[in-house]
């Protein structure tokens, strides 16, 4: 009887100590996602655009010197998360921003949203933005 009462509290044991690796990893997940967020919000607000590319997992965005030139007199008055959602499985996140800026040129302000997919990657552990960064006109 002795036995059987170590055999149940050993399995309880493992029970939770299984649950609460499930669940760190939930945690680790959702934490990376803040944390990866929350960088790109930071890049966004500074202007530094260019940076913005490597936020996704093929790097495929690529600024012109035209670009370049016309993106660096960008100022960035607000960003403000509207929305947002992750799946059940943890594997995908979506966000929706309300970004208010202007050109310094012509200090006129406009707001944009941007919609942004973000998607976990298992073998890096770490967040990439499926969507592109936001068009500023």
């Amino acid at each position: 009887m002795v036995r059987y009462s170590f055999c149940t509290f050993t399995g309880a044991m493992l029970f939770a100590l299984f649950a609460q690796l499930v669940g760190c990893s939930t945690t680790d997940k959702l934490n990376e996602l803040d944390y990866t967020v929350r960088a790109y919000e930071r890049v966004i607000r500074w202007g530094d655009l260019e940076m913005t590319g490597q936020f996704r997992k093929e790097r495929d965005v690529v600024l012109t010197d035209q670009d370049k030139k016309r993106m660096a007199g960008i100022r960035v008055t607000s960003y403000d998360v509207v929305d947002s959602s992750v799946s059940k499985d943890k594997l995908h996140a979506q966000q929706l921003v309300k970004i208010r800026y202007y050109f310094q040129d012509t200090m006129v302000e406009k707001t944009i949203s941007d919609r942004q997919d973000w998607a976990f990657d298992e073998e890096t552990q770490k967040w990439y933005l499926e969507s592109y960064p936001p068009e500023f006109k």
